[in-house]
């Protein structure tokens, strides 16, 4: 029997307005775990994956069909001040996108595991060909109006696994906690839920991912996390953008929530593309 699999509401395309100076925050999905963050002007990027896969040009860079188009393609981005990336999985960091917006010179930012992956992988970072910048759990890292500091994630799905060459370590994964001039964006990343969790100031806008893959929140405990910080907003992601019914991570249903979050407005399900503008919540 063929399993059923939701997909996202229909891209809307992003033209050169979504990375120009704006009065305020506005935020985009771009599709799978992709972020754009625009404030009043600062463009930073979170784990975009834009661009078909080199081999077969039928695919995404995540080897799979779209089930919904990315919002934008890198040829058409104008400017960013910088991408950032939660850890080094292929649907977060991808090398046709990371190695196409080197043209924007732009810097990548992630832990320093990533950068090392940055480097290893795909060759960035390395003299002439753009740069990586670590950041620290320590401190905020501060990026032309924001700042943003790391979260810690547990995603160790590599571990006991000979295949592979390499696991994650502690440090190695992380979560952004993204202040802007309008209010405060947390995008949690991939991880299964930890008590450090619930220790964040509430944010004003929280991406969420409600899959039953075993190394992510998975649902119960999504809805758990998002049900605690009650006054937040909710952006659905990390589903419907790839043909993958037989993959938990790329799956998930926004009627799974039916009844379930308190105070159901203030869940958005976006279409990749669409504009969100950020607002600060009453604490």
């Amino acid at each position: 029997m063929e399993k059923k699999q939701a997909a996202a509401p229909m891209t809307v395309m992003m033209g050169a307005d979504a990375f120009a100076e704006k009065d305020g925050t506005c935020i985009y999905w771009l599709g799978s775990a992709g972020i754009l963050i625009n404030a009043r002007g600062t463009c930073i990027m979170i784990d975009p994956v834009l661009e078909n896969s080199e081999a077969d040009p039928a695919l995404s860079e995540a080897g799979f069909p779209f089930l919904v188009p990315p919002p934008v393609r890198c040829a058409d981005i104008p400017r960013l001040d910088a991408v950032l990336y939660t850890h080094a999985d292929y649907d977060h960091m991808a090398p046709g996108t990371a190695k196409a917006l080197l043209r924007l010179d732009v810097p990548y930012y992630g832990t320093e595991f990533t950068c090392f992956r940055l480097q290893e992988d795909f060759g960035i970072g390395l003299q002439g060909a753009g740069r990586t910048i670590p950041m620290s759990y320590a401190q905020e890292t501060v990026i032309g109006n924001i700042s943003v500091r790391l979260t810690h994630c547990v995603h160790n799905w590599r571990a006991n696994r000979p295949e592979f060459d390499w696991e994650y370590g502690p440090d190695d994964c992380c979560g952004f906690y993204i202040t802007t001039p309008d209010g405060t964006v947390w995008a949690p990343g991939d991880s299964t839920l930890q008590p450090w969790h619930f220790e964040e100031p509430a944010p004003d806008l929280l991406f969420f991912d409600i899959s039953a893959d075993p190394f992510h929140f998975g649902t119960e405990n999504a809805i758990r996390l998002a049900n605690h910080y009650g006054t937040s907003d909710l952006i659905l992601y990390h589903y419907g953008t790839y043909l993958a019914p037989e993959k938990p991570a790329f799956n998930a249903d926004p009627a799974w929530t039916e009844g379930r979050i308190e105070d159901p407005a203030r869940l958005h399900i976006l279409a990749p593309g669409e504009e969100f503008r950020l607002q600060k919540k009453g604490k």
